[in-house]
Formats: structure tokens, sequence, C-alpha cells
């Protein structure tokens, strides 16, 4: 009745300067430099740009700046939500109705952003363009931190008059270069206070300035509808509908130092694996078929021979090729 086994340990000794010896050395040297090489050479070894997705706090500053455009030359009617801009309008200032509403997910961040602008018309105006704009929070802080504006800018112009515009578009981060792992932020594009002009809020000066920003914020994917007359029996109104959807955004950056090293050694490890694998049993022929000479010493545990009869000895021999 067998009750207890155990394998044989074979051990292979010999002088680190023999030709076992350094087979040894070259063996670890493989296994230690092939993996490496390999790694390297897939250009996936040092991570230098990185990807990932975030859900951005996107917030409404209720800061509107609304043109609507005539069909008589010249006609042209003005409106925002600062007052100091209001009185740089002058005549062309049309008081106006403007309502947003925020739809949160479960997580409470804003996902779809709606605003409603209602504009008095006088008998007789028939709108034929719109120039809109329009700002919002926005913040990044998973992997990096951002905060900047995002900057909606809506500009159409029809052959025919019509009585409403609607927009519907995705709020999309704009970058030119991978972000640092620093904070990024940005100051409001627009200082109302100090506003002397309304060149200063011209839609190319604002857009220039904007695009100079290396992280953006844009209206993408638009899609617009244009309703052509008004509505009878109805007081003369203009309508701007903005429907913005605000998705998980793709932001790329330069990942820092400890990610850079988990991700190295992951690739490091996975093909060295596989050369670890065979140069195993590469070494374990050489040395069980003595095609370099070593020493082969056969032995069973010392716990095991004092167990056993009082024959049992460590079977012990040694050989030289």
């Amino acid at each position: 009745m067998r009750l207890h086994s155990r394998a044989l340990r074979r051990i292979f000794t010999t002088s680190p300067c023999s030709l076992a010896g350094l087979f040894q050395l070259f063996c670890i040297a493989v296994n230690v430099i092939v993996p490496f090489i390999l790694a390297y050479t897939s250009d996936s070894l040092w991570t230098k740009r990185s990807t990932y997705l975030e859900m951005p706090d996107v917030r409404c500053n209720h800061t509107v700046m609304l043109s609507l455009y005539t069909s008589t030359p010249g006609g042209e009617l003005h409106w925002s939500t600062s007052q100091t801009l209001n009185q740089l309008y002058g005549s062309t200032l049309r008081s106006s109705e403007v309502a947003s509403l925020e739809t949160r997910n479960i997580d409470g961040l804003v996902e779809s952003i709606r605003l409603d602008i209602k504009v008095p018309l006088q008998p007789g105006e028939a709108i034929t363009g719109v120039d809109f704009m329009t700002f919002f929070y926005f913040k990044l802080s998973s992997q990096v931190t951002v905060s900047t504006e995002a900057f909606v800018h809506v500009n159409a112009f029809y052959p025919m008059a019509g009585s409403n515009l609607t927009v519907m578009g995705d709020l999309i981060l704009r970058q030119r270069d991978p972000l640092t792992l620093k904070t990024h932020s940005y100051d409001p594009l627009v200082q109302f206070s100090d506003l002397a002009t309304l060149a200063t809020v011209e839609p190319a000066t604002l857009m220039a300035a904007y695009y100079q920003r290396d992280v953006r914020v844009e209206l993408a994917e638009e899609d617009r509808h244009w309703r052509q007359g008004g509505l009878a029996g109805s007081a003369p109104t203009f309508g701007l509908t903005i429907l913005v959807k605000v998705p998980k955004q793709r932001v790329e950056y330069v990942p820092g130092v400890l990610e850079v090293l988990k991700f190295s050694w992951v690739q490091y490890y996975c093909v060295g694996a596989i050369i670890w694998f065979f140069v195993g049993l590469f070494r374990d022929a050489v040395f069980e078929h003595q095609i370099v000479d070593t020493f082969v010493q056969d032995e069973l545990a010392p716990d095991a021979a004092l167990a056993g009869p009082p024959h049992a000895f460590n079977a012990f021999h040694m050989h030289q090729q």
C-alpha cells in the first residue's frame, strides 16, 4: 500500500568558468534580453499616449448673443443676456425670451441641454438669417483635469423667410495634442463687464480667439431644420431652438510614469513567458543529455531518507562525461 511518494531531484553542478556555466549565463541573457527586444520593436513597450472615455460636467452659463437678419437690406435685430452688451446694440435691440432645460443622468451629470428663444417681430419683418452664440461650462476631472468653456456658434442664412430654426448637435472635445496630467484651465472667452465696443464680440473675432486654444469644445454633427413662413393667426415671432447632447468624450493624454511602467511590464511579461518556456525546454534537454559537461547528483529529500528503512540511503553518484 503506497502511503507517500516524492519525486527524485537531480542536481547539475559545474564550475562557473566551464562551458556549462557559460551556457547557463547565455540562457539567462536570452530570457532577459530577447523579450525586451521583441516588445521594444513592436512600438508598444513605452506608451507615449493613451485614451479614455469620460462623461464631462457640463452646465449652461446662461450667456446668449443673438442676431437676426431680415429680408430688408441692412435690417438687423440683436439681443443678449448681458445688459452691457444690450446697451451697445442701441436701436437694433429687440427684447426676447429665453428658456433652458437640462436633462441629467443617474450620476447627476447633464446629458442634454435645450434652449428656446422667442423674438417678437414687427409686422412686415421677415427673418432670413440667424447668428447665434452661447457658452457652456465644461469640466473633465478623471485622468486629466480640464476646465474650459464650450463655444456654440450657429450661423445660417436662407433664401426664404422663416419663423423657426432648430439646431441639434453633440458637444465634442477637440485637442491639438495629448493632454498632460496637469490642470488645464482657460479663462472665459468674453468678459462682458469690460465690453467697450461691439467689435469685441464679433463672431469672426471670437471664433479666431477660440480657435487658438489647444483644447476646444464645439457643437458637431449638426442637424438643422428651417421652418418657412409663420403660423397663421398667431403673433409674429421668430423661434430658435438649440438641442445639445453631451456624450462621453474621448480624451487623449500622456500617461504618467507608473502607468507607463505597468503597461511596459505587461508587454514584457507576455512576450517573456513564451521565451522562458522554450528556453527552459532547450536548457533541460542540454543538461539531461549532457551535451555540456556537468556533475550530476541524484538525491532523495533528506526527511524521506531518514524516514525510510535502515538500508535506505541517498543514491549519490557523480560522474563527468
